[in-house]
């Protein structure tokens, strides 16, 4: 996977993570998303990855499903990927799709729309931003927090990283992390955590943790591999001594 298409499911996956989480804030109007939200995702979608200067096109086929009443179905296109987060709305379908052929949705005959479909969406689109925002915000707490822990102990980069996904999956049921391997201009490895957009970098154990969106000096790093952290791994971190006695240290400092 080269870096666009890194880049470009980072950008697809984080903001599916944030629709996932406006449902209880915004109005009621996004209760059922997915369902009936992919031309306003997908808009909102295309205007995200404009703003990260790539050139999105939004494509509508035809419904899935019979019983659509003729609304069709829209998505995006970018970059020789199609991209789409409201697909699960679907039977059988994950949440989020990155791929260079998707049969199923050339199964749905689209074509493109007209660029000045892609637009600015309203309420969607600022509490969009705003969640996203808040999300950066609690995800540095959590970094911060655990990061003394973490290198008191003095466990390799993977094992820090587990336990990070483990700490944000605890405190902000954060899921979806990529553990990314990768090298700098010297050769030197590096390894760091990657939810959607947002990365974050624990590696370096007389300094903060990074913990920031888009990561200019990640986003020039050679990967050499990506893998997703999954609910198993994170669960068996959890059940570790070494887990256990990083909380209790947390905990400490809090007391102090």
């Amino acid at each position: 996977m080269d870096k666009t298409e890194l880049a470009i499911r980072d950008a697809a996956v984080s903001m599916r993570r944030a629709w996932d989480e406006i449902l209880w804030r915004a109005n009621t109007v996004y209760e059922k998303f997915p369902k009936d939200c992919c031309t306003t995702a997908s808009r909102i979608l295309a205007l995200f990855l404009r703003e990260r200067e790539f050139s999105p096109q939004l494509v509508r086929g035809k419904s899935p499903v019979d019983d659509d009443n003729g609304r069709g179905h829209d998505w995006v296109e970018v970059e020789g990927l199609t991209v789409d987060i409201t697909a699960d709305q679907f039977p059988g379908m994950p949440p989020v799709i990155v791929k260079r052929q998707s049969a199923w949705h050339e199964g749905l005959e689209g074509s493109y729309l007209p660029k000045h479909c892609i637009q600015f969406q309203g309420e969607a689109t600022t509490h969009l931003k705003e969640v996203l925002l808040s999300e950066l915000r609690r995800a540095q707490v959590c970094a911060k927090e655990i990061h003394f822990a973490i290198w008191e102990m003095h466990l390799d980069s993977r094992t820090a990283c587990l336990m990070l996904a483990a700490y944000l999956n605890d405190c902000l049921e954060m899921q979806g992390a990529a553990l990314r391997r990768g090298l700098d201009d010297e050769g030197l490895e590096r390894v760091w955590l990657q939810i959607g957009e947002l990365t974050l970098d624990i590696a370096t154990p007389s300094q903060p943790p990074l913990t920031e969106y888009r990561s200019a000096f990640h986003s020039k790093l050679t990967v050499r591999s990506d893998t997703l952290i999954t609910s198993s791994e994170l669960a068996k971190m959890k059940r570790t001594e070494l887990y256990g006695t990083a909380i209790r240290r947390i905990n400490r400092e809090w007391q102090h």
